[in-house]
Formats: C-alpha cells, structure tokens, sequence
C-alpha cells in the first residue's frame, strides 16, 4: 500500500511538471493540453481547451485542473492592453541602448509573413546602411510602441548645395549649416544608398519635383521641405518622414517599409510596401493594398482603405471612415470611428473602442470587448462574438451573434440568423 502510494505521489508531480501552462493570455486564442483531466476557469468548465482573453475581464483569474486523483491550480493573467512605448537611446556613430520593461521584438519588413520573429538585445548595433524598426512586446504578446532607429551615421558624405542634388551614391546628407539646397526634377534614390537630412536642413523645389526611394530616405523632424515635392517608394526602398507637412504626395509600388511620424499629410497611396507604420500623425486620406503588416498608432486619419493585408494593428487612435476589406485581419485597441466596415472574409478584434456604425459583411467575423456600438449589422454568414459590449441597433441578416454579458436596446433579425448566449 505504501508503495502504491510513493507510485502515484511520484506520478502527480511528474504530471504538474508537464503541463505547460501559459501564465499570460492575450487577444489570440490560447490551446490547452489538458491531458484528459476537466478544466475550470474562474469555476466555469472549459470544453474546447481554449481560453482567449476577450472572453474575460483584465486582471488575475484561476484555472483549475482537475483529475481522479490530482488537482492543479493555476494563476492566468488576462491582459488585451497593447504596450504604448519603446524606450531607446542612441549613442553616434552606431549603437541604440533600450530602457524597456517588455520585450523588444526587431520588426522584419524583409519579411511578408512573420514580423516579430527576432528580439533584440539591451545594446544593439545599428545597421550600416538600413534602418531599423522594433516594437515591445509584452507577456500576453501584445505589440505597441513602435520605433524607428535610422541607420549608422558613419562614413557620411555631406552633399554641396552649390548646385541641384543628383544622384545619390552611398550615405549622404543635408546639412542644415549648408542649406538651403534646390532639386529639380528627378532625384534617385538607388539602392543600398542613403539620404539622410540633418535637422534644420531646407530643400527648395524648382515646380514640381519627385524623389525615387530605392534605398533609404530619412527626413526628420525640423526638417524643412518648400514648394511641392512626390515621394514615390519602389523595390526595396524605405522611408521615414517627420516633418509637419509635405506639400505633395505620398505613394508607392513596392517597397519594404513606410514609417511616417508625427507628420500632417493629404493623400498617400501605398502598394505592395512590405510594411507601412503610421504614428502620432494626421492623416486625410490613406489607402493600402497588397501590405502585409499596416500599423497606426497614436493618430487621426479621415479616410483610410485596407484590403488584402495579413495584419493590421490599430492603438489608440481615431479613424472617421475605416473601411477593412480582402481577407485582412485587424487587432484594434481604443478605437474611436464613426463608420467602420468589415468586408469580405476578414477578421477584426476590437478592445476598449467606440464605434458609430459598423457594417461586417460577406462571411467577416467580428470579436469585441468592452466596446460601444451606437449601430452595428451582421450579414451573409458574417459572426460576432462579443463580451461586455453595448449596441443600440443590432441588425442581423443571415449571420450568427454570440454575446457574453453585453446588451442591445433594438433588434432587427431575419430568422435564419443565430442568436445566443456563450
């Protein structure tokens, strides 16, 4: 008898060991391998071995395990709070030093399928002739605070203002102690070569000139740019802009990154860019096809268009008109919009956001938390899942819709639409 119970002691351990239990849980669903043991999440029964943690306040909640002759309990934190900034340092001529809590992930615009593969040590060196962007990411897989890290300044060659720019060869600069500097027409950006523009450095446009981005261009803040001036991005070009305004437009055809901070512009227009970031900005009307990762934080932007984009990550910011089409997949936080529309087979997880009308449609599906809906409507086979949400209209229409604590003053629904309670 003692010895059977050694046997089965030995067991119970082994067995807790085992078990790999995450201690955080996000926005995405979290798989479970219970092993054939039952399993209690804040004492309701988990059947699928799923736990997702837009089914569930913030904050600290218990999993309970339990078997004929072994019970676990387990502490899960709950957390759908994207981080909101990445601190870092940079120390001429190549070093960035991060002063973060979370994690600090490398975001790959190499890449058009995995993003966030790599992270970065405390002290990084930065790259000779490519730029850098990292984002934090905390214990729940969150993402937020996304920075941008220019490239080394090492073995810079300053450009003459004497006469218009021309070609760009290598890493060259604007300088403000040498400004202003004129372009006319044309300017090439090739590949593997560098523009960067000094702060205070002024470029004046003769009519209407255009800058090709084949490589890096880099326009910081206090930069100053006069008259009207085209930024077109292509190939495996990058750009990163931070002035006030730019009078002209934005676009591209290809490209491996945007990053636009704290800026003000009127129309850009983007396509097959690898990755497009959009910060602290105002922005009138943006649109983006074929763009596996498009991120906005921080920012007010009147018409925005998306289609065909693996992931869209939207953090506190206010977008009018969002309009999210073509099997494109969005992770919303503190979204503020007064039409959205989610159009044929994508995906939108909204949290802590206010939204006035929104329309999903053509087999979309919709997951909410803590969010207000003044109107929303489901059709043609579109589903909902939602917790702690309020709706003044429902509108159903050949769709399903999941509710969890939440409510809805006024329904129209046809009666092949589902309508429950999980």
């Amino acid at each position: 008898m003692k010895k059977t119970f050694i046997v089965i002691f030995i067991f119970v351990c082994v067995f807790s060991f085992s078990l790999k239990i995450p201690k955080f849980v996000g926005i995405n669903d979290e798989y479970f391998e219970f092993d054939g043991l039952k399993a209690f999440f804040d004492g309701n029964e988990i059947t699928d071995n799923v736990i997702n943690g837009l089914d569930f306040e913030e904050g600290a909640h218990s999993l309970r395990l339990l078997g004929q002759y072994e019970e676990f309990i387990f502490k899960i934190t709950v957390d759908t709070i994207p981080p909101s900034e990445t601190i870092f340092n940079l120390k001429d001529p190549s070093l960035a030093i991060f002063d973060n809590e979370n994690e600090v992930v490398q975001v790959d615009f190499n890449s058009r399928i995995d993003f966030f593969k790599k992270s970065l040590n405390k002290n990084f060196e930065r790259l000779d002739n490519t730029p850098v962007v990292a984002c934090s990411k905390d214990e729940a897989g969150n993402i937020g605070g996304f920075v941008y890290i220019k490239p080394s300044v090492s073995n810079i060659t300053p450009i003459d203002s004497q006469t218009p720019i021309g070609g760009i060869n290598n890493k060259m600069i604007l300088l403000s102690s040498k400004s202003p500097y004129k372009a006319i027409g044309k300017i090439i950006i090739p590949e593997h070569s560098t523009l960067f523009f000094e702060p205070g450095a002024e470029l004046k446009t003769v009519g209407t000139a255009q800058i090709f981005v084949k490589g890096n261009l880099f326009i910081p803040q206090g930069s100053i740019i006069s008259g009207k001036i085209d930024i077109s991005l292509q190939q495996n070009g990058t750009i990163y802009l931070n002035t006030s305004l730019l009078n002209g437009n934005i676009n591209s055809d290809g490209g491996k990154l945007l990053f636009i901070e704290k800026s003000k512009q009127s129309n850009i227009n983007i396509k097959k860019t690898n990755v497009v970031i959009i910060k602290d900005s105002n922005i009138d009307s943006m649109t983006t096809q074929f763009s596996p990762l498009v991120v906005v934080e921080n920012s007010t932007i009147t018409n925005l268009n998306i289609s065909n984009s693996r992931l869209v990550i939207i953090n506190n910011s206010k977008i009018e008109n969002l309009s999210i089409d073509g099997f494109s997949n969005v992770n919303a936080y503190n979204l503020t919009s007064y039409a959205l529309n989610i159009d044929n087979f994508s995906n939108i997880k909204l949290v802590n956001s206010g939204i006035l009308n929104a329309n999903i449609n053509k087999i979309s599906y919709l997951r909410s938390k803590n969010t207000l809906f003044e109107n929303l409507s489901l059709s043609n086979f579109s589903v909902a899942k939602v917790y702690k949400t309020s709706i003044h209209k429902l509108t159903l229409f050949k769709s399903k819709f999941s509710k969890r604590f939440s409510s809805y003053i006024d329904i129209v629904k046809d009666n092949s639409s589902i309508l429950l309670d999980y």
